[in-house]
C-alpha cells in the first residue's frame, strides 16, 4: 500500500495452530523392517482415526472415525503448512509416526522419574539423571533431596530438573 512518501508492504500471514494430538492404547512391536504400531489418535480431545503402521517399511496407514474427517483435515492442514511444498501424504505418515514416537519416549520418561531424578532441556532430545533403581518413594528423603541439590549443581544452560513427582514426595526445588 502506498501512502503519501511512504510506501508500506503489507502481508497477510495466516499462522496455524497445530492441533492437539493426543495418543491413546498405544500398542508397539517389532515388524519385519523396524517397530510398528496400532493407537488410537485424538484430535483436539476428539477419537478421529486409528492408525496403524505395519513395521514393514511402508508408511502407516490410518481409519478415519465416521464423522470426524473434518478433525483430520485439520492434521492434513497443518501438516501442508509444515511441509513446504512436499509429499504431504508422507508428511501426514512422518506426523502421525513422530507423535507416536513422542507418546512412547513420554511413557519412557514417566517411568525413569518415579526412579531417578532427571535433568535437561525441556522438550529437548536428551537428558541426564541419577538412577536410584528403586522408587522414589522408597528412598530417604535427605538421600533424594541431596542428589536433587547435586543434580541442581550440575544443570547446565537451558537445563531444568525434569520431575513431575518430587513436590509430592516432599523435595524442596
Amino acid at each position: 500500500m502506498y501512502d503519501n512518501n511512504n510506501l508500506v508492504l503489507t502481508t497477510n500471514i495466516i499462522i496455524m495452530k497445530e492441533p492437539q494430538v493426543t495418543i491413546k492404547n498405544l500398542k508397539s512391536f517389532r515388524g519385519m523392517e523396524g517397530l510398528g504400531f496400532n493407537a488410537n489418535i485424538y484430535v483436539n480431545g476428539v477419537k478421529t482415526m486409528f492408525a496403524i503402521d505395519g513395521g514393514n517399511g511402508g508408511q502407516c496407514d490410518y481409519e478415519v472415525i465416521k464423522g470426524q474427517e473434518s478433525n483430520v483435515q485439520l492434521i492434513k492442514d497443518w501438516v501442508k503448512s509444515i511441509s513446504k511444498g512436499k509429499d504431504s501424504d508422507m508428511e501426514m505418515d512422518m506426523y502421525i509416526a513422530g507423535k507416536v514416537d513422542e507418546h512412547e519416549n513420554l511413557k519412557k520418561l514417566a517411568k525413569l522419574m518415579a526412579k531417578a531424578i532427571v535433568f535437561g532441556v525441556p522438550d529437548g532430545k536428551s537428558y541426564r539423571f541419577f538412577n536410584f533403581k528403586k522408587p522414589l518413594s522408597g528412598v530417604p528423603l535427605i538421600i533424594v533431596q541431596s542428589t536433587v541439590n547435586k543434580a541442581k549443581r550440575s544443570l547446565k544452560a537451558g537445563e531444568v530438573i525434569l520431575n513431575k513427582n518430587l513436590i509430592e514426595l516432599g523435595v524442596k526445588l
